[in-house]
């Protein structure tokens, strides 16, 4: 309790006069061997890219620790004041290396107006049949329904699965796991009514 107000003082004088970085640099000296697990955690030998490069990943987890510690909102997350610096840390870490690591490839320009073929725009309306069904019949809720489609039927241009769950700043296993577990319940439902008719 005693080095959550005192870390949060230091964070708060931080963000409070930015001329005057000693606070800050308290701050990210006291939380950077968090940094330093980040980028360990991240870091693959032998990897072409940022992921192969050690000073890399330092620097932009300790860049992530910096960016955290300037808009922490200490008087709404007042307790475990480290732990949270450390995982909002990770999470803007993970954006950055996602980012770093989805470098926009040229394309001719005759391949990008490439039509859709009509089996697969029937199978996205079929699934939002059975979500529209499943949300009828009670067997998920629309939540789960919006759930299932952003992680395995992102619109175009987004990005499903685990960066669903960076957005929803949950685990991709608890994300994954609410997924397959409205996908079971709809799966039997559907299939009981199946042996019905």
């Amino acid at each position: 309790m005693r080095a959550d107000s005192a870390l949060g003082a230091l964070i708060e004088a931080a963000q409070r006069d930015a001329a005057a970085n000693d606070a800050g640099r308290t701050v990210l000296q006291i939380l950077l061997g968090h940094a330093v697990r980040i980028a360990a955690r991240a870091y693959r030998p032998g990897v072409a890219g940022i992921c192969g490069d050690l000073s890399q990943l330092s620097a932009s987890s300790v860049t992530g620790v910096w960016e955290v510690i300037r808009v922490y909102p200490v008087r709404r997350r007042s307790r475990r004041i480290a732990a949270n610096v450390a995982l909002d840390a990770r999470r803007t870490f993970a954006r950055t290396l996602h980012q770093a690591n989805c470098a926009e490839l040229p394309v001719e320009p005759a391949y990008l107006d490439v039509p859709v073929p009509e089996a697969a725009l029937d199978a996205g309306v079929e699934l939002l049949g059975v979500l529209a069904w499943g949300i009828d019949q009670r067997v998920i809720t629309p939540s789960e329904a919006a759930l299932l489609t952003r992680v395995y039927c992102p619109a175009p241009g987004e990005a499903g699965g685990a960066a669903v769950a960076d957005q929803l700043g949950l685990p991709w296993p608890t994300v994954r796991q609410r997924c397959s577990r409205a996908v079971r319940r709809l799966a039997s439902a559907v299939s009981a009514v199946g042996h019905c008719a």
